[in-house]
């Protein structure tokens, strides 16, 4: 399988450790060394963490799980998401906050909407909203589109991290994390009761990191409490409460600690299991029809690194060229589906109503209908490639979807000043398109495009003198001087 995530996560998982004096077993001998540089068989690896890599593979391959996160640090604030999986197929949902809010413009209007990510056993990667019209897919085996598209979180590693990284499978956050990267490190394995306490211990330059994992062997090996040191000083911690799923056990809440927040004594955020369902009677595999793929999705493709991507349409299996979309249409071997005819509609009904103007006109015009949904639409898009490709947090994409929204607004300002006109093009534009219309030379459509290129170009300013440049002030120097492939429009 491709490999799937670009990002170097950042560590891991532990706890406090009791004053208590411990049950000390030897592992190996004293302690059992691991190079991240060599092979390393699982005869060498702590047995409670290769005990709880074997539960959660063998009791949770298949899972339902809704969560919501807690954040107390900045403006208060709950964000809920639903995951599903089955063995190789994975679907991470983000539903907003609890009223459904995705994000605010410029002016704090809200905005709602859910987006689905999606990975395939057979390493294919989606992206969606849910409204069946538009989605970004990467083939199996395009590496650059891969690492271009969002990590997706595995929800059952996020208990395996104090600093909660969205680790992509459990044998990450234990075996890839940031101290297990640094070469050689030591391993320390102790027993209190059913508690079985794991140290990882690395050096990097003149500091001992250190990460411990509290396992309850009684319960799934679960961790119940996580720590991550640094020269004995805790930096981020974890307390973990337990639940039984369909005779799963998992996390029930997880709270978390930090060092520089409140000094560690007050939880930075919480994140609570509201739902959870693993085993048999769940799907056994997911397909893009899970995500509101349906017959004439628009599908943007990455391409390559040198190759560009492009816009197909999704005939039921596969993408498609639009050309050859159709040509199925039209003989009748293809039909758009319900879903995506539905959304299409509910589009056109709130671009109808939004060219709505003094004038009166309010019949629907195609081709500022269109312009909506493939300009603003490539904007969109620009602004979540952006994101993702620098990597902004929570409040710059937050501003970057004000600035998004802001843009649109000046470009509709634009659409229903010269709404005439674009009614008169849009008519222009069916004369010359007919079967009917007979332009040997070419000189009336090339009048046509000449007066689509002028009064487009107003909008086309905003993209290039207002979201583009907007954007980029919205980085970091850290983000900037970071070697990263900026987005073409």
């Amino acid at each position: 399988m491709a490999r799937l995530f670009h990002t170097t996560f950042v560590v891991t998982a532990v706890v406090l450790l009791s004053a208590a004096p411990f049950l000390r077993r030897s592992f190996g001998a004293a302690q059992t060394q691991a190079s991240s540089n060599v092979n390393v068989t699982p005869a060498d690896l702590p047995k409670p963490l290769l005990a709880l890599e074997h539960y959660r593979r063998a009791r949770m391959a298949k899972g339902h799980v809704e969560v919501t996160w807690r954040s107390y640090d900045g403006v208060p604030v709950n964000e809920h998401s639903t995951s599903r999986f089955a063995f190789g197929d994975y679907i991470y949902t983000m539903r907003g906050d609890d009223e459904g809010r995705t994000g605010h413009d410029a002016l704090g209007n809200p905005s709602r909407g859910i987006h689905h990510l999606m990975l395939r056993r057979n390493g294919e990667r989606w992206w969606a909203a849910g409204d069946s019209l538009t989605a970004d897919y990467a083939e199996p085996g395009n590496a650059y589109a891969h690492e271009k598209m969002v990590p997706i979180p595995d929800v059952r590693a996020v208990d395996l991290s104090p600093e909660l990284a969205p680790y992509p499978d459990v044998h990450s956050a234990l075996w890839r994390n940031r101290i297990s990267k640094q070469g050689s490190v030591t391993y320390d394995v102790s027993v209190e009761g059913n508690i079985h306490i794991v140290s990882l211990t690395g050096r990097r330059e003149k500091h001992v990191y250190e990460c411990v994992w509290r396992l309850d062997s009684s319960r799934g090996w679960s961790p119940v409490g996580m720590q991550y040191r640094r020269d004995g000083r805790m930096l981020a911690e974890t307390k973990v409460n337990l639940a039984e799923y369909d005779g799963v056990w998992f996390a029930r809440s997880i709270a978390q600690y930090a060092a520089s927040y409140e000094g560690g004594k007050k939880p930075r955020c919480v994140i609570s299991i509201d739902a959870a369902k693993f085993g048999d009677r769940l799907p056994d595999q997911f397909t893009p029809d899970d995500i509101g793929i349906d017959v004439g999705t628009n599908v943007g493709t990455f391409g390559t690194a040198t190759q560009p991507g492009g816009i197909r349409l999704w005939d039921g299996q596969r993408p498609i060229a639009s050309d050859e979309f159709h040509k199925l249409e039209r003989a009748g071997k293809l039909k758009r589906g319900p879903r995506f005819t539905r959304g299409a509609e509910q589009a056109s009904a709130r671009a109808a109503a939004r060219g709505a103007d003094d004038l009166g006109h309010s019949r629907e015009n195609k081709l500022i209908a269109a312009i909506r949904e493939h300009e603003f639409g490539s904007w969109k898009s620009f602004v979540r490639t952006f994101s993702d490709e620098n990597r902004l947090t929570a409040a710059q994409r937050r501003s970057a979807n004000g600035i998004f929204d802001d843009c649109v607004s000046r470009a509709e300002e634009h659409l229903a000043r010269d709404r005439t006109e674009f009614d008169e093009l849009a008519t222009e534009i069916d004369i010359v398109n007919s079967p009917h219309f007979k332009d040997d030379s070419g000189e009336r459509y090339g009048v046509v495009m000449r007066r689509r290129e002028a009064l487009m170009k107003p909008i086309n300013e905003i993209f290039d003198k207002q979201l583009r440049p907007r954007l980029q002030g919205l980085l970091t120097t850290e983000q900037k001087d970071r070697p990263s492939e900026q987005p073409g429009k």
